[in-house]
C-alpha cells in the first residue's frame, strides 16, 4: 500500500528547513557587522503642482541628529542614529537595530526654490517640501522642525 503525503504551498520539506533557518538566525553573533548600505534611508518622492515632497524614513532618529543642506544644487540629508546605552547586566543574543552615520543626496529639480525648502519630522518620517519656482538659488541651510 502506498502512502501519499500532501504537499503544502511551501513544499514537503519546508518545515524542517524553516526550523534550521530560524535556528541559524537565533545563534548569529549579536555584534556581527551589518551591510555598509544598511543605514541608507529609504525615500518616497512625490510631486504636486506646486512642490516636490520627499518622505525620508528615519526611525529612531531625533531631529537634533539630522542635518539638511543645499549645496551645488543638491539637497544633502545626513546625521547619525546613536546607539542606546546597553546595560551591562544584559546579554544580547541578537542586535538587529542599526546605528551609525548616514548621508543621502538628491539633485534638486531645475525649477525648484531652494530658499523656501522646509522640513518637518513626525513618527520616524522626515518630510522635506521643495517648492517649485522659476528662480534657481545655490545654497541654503534648512532647519528641521
Amino acid at each position: 500500500m502506498r502512502t501519499f503525503v500532501k504537499q503544502g504551498p511551501f513544499g514537503v520539506n519546508a518545515f524542517p528547513k524553516s526550523l534550521n533557518e530560524l535556528f541559524d538566525t537565533l545563534v548569529q553573533d549579536a555584534n556581527a557587522p551589518v551591510r555598509e548600505d544598511a543605514l541608507f534611508p529609504k525615500t518616497d518622492i512625490a510631486e504636486t503642482e506646486k512642490a516636490y515632497e520627499l518622505n525620508i524614513i528615519l526611525p529612531g532618529i531625533k531631529k537634533e541628529d539630522i542635518q539638511i543642506d543645499v549645496v551645488d544644487n543638491k539637497l544633502v540629508v545626513k546625521g547619525e542614529r546613536k546607539r542606546l546605552s546597553e546595560e551591562e547586566t544584559k546579554k544580547y543574543h541578537k542586535v538587529e537595530s542599526l546605528y551609525g552615520k548616514y548621508e543621502r543626496s538628491f539633485i534638486l529639480p531645475k525649477h525648484s526654490n531652494s530658499s523656501e525648502i522646509s522640513a518637518t519630522q513626525a513618527d520616524g518620517v522626515l518630510t522635506v517640501i521643495i517648492p517649485k519656482s522659476e528662480v534657481e538659488i545655490t545654497a541654503k541651510k534648512i532647519e528641521v522642525k
